[in-house]
């Protein structure tokens, strides 16, 4: 048997074990319900918070400097020079998702890795060019 954790198969866990059979959600009412959760997830995280959730531990933003500068290939293509990002509008540093498994009531939580979607990345990268103040230099630096 093939075991999904999408958003179909997370419902169809829903219909097995709710309770309440009078008050059974949709599945568009079910997306709707998820999607609501992972909004207020992402807007706590971009916030400075840690979320914590049952059985995964927390989830958090945490700020760090590269160990190496990336190349900056549009001007390189273009003109043939090598010319390295700096980062200038967040003095260098740069901002990351975090996953912290130290407390994860998961087997084998060590093949697992967390991976935001693109909007909540692109909200990450938004708020480390406006807020760079937002995240200390002194909290959970991560290299």
């Amino acid at each position: 048997m093939k075991v999904s954790y999408g958003e179909k198969g997370m419902y169809d866990a829903y219909l097995i074990y709710k309770e309440d059979a009078d008050n059974t959600l949709t599945l568009k009412e079910f997306r709707a319900v998820c999607e609501t959760i992972n909004k207020k997830i992402v807007r706590k995280c971009l916030e400075g918070r840690d979320v914590k959730l049952p059985y995964v531990n927390s989830i958090s933003i945490r700020k760090f400097k590269a160990k190496y500068k990336q190349l900056d290939y549009n001007i390189f293509n273009t003109t043939g020079k090598i010319v390295y990002h700096e980062n200038d509008h967040s003095n260098g540093w740069s901002l990351k998702w975090h996953w912290s498994k130290s407390k994860c009531r998961v087997k084998g939580r060590s093949f697992y890795s967390f991976k935001p979607c693109r909007a909540a990345s692109r909200a990450c990268a938004s708020v480390a060019k406006v807020k760079s103040q937002l995240f200390p230099a002194s909290v959970k630096i991560k290299y």
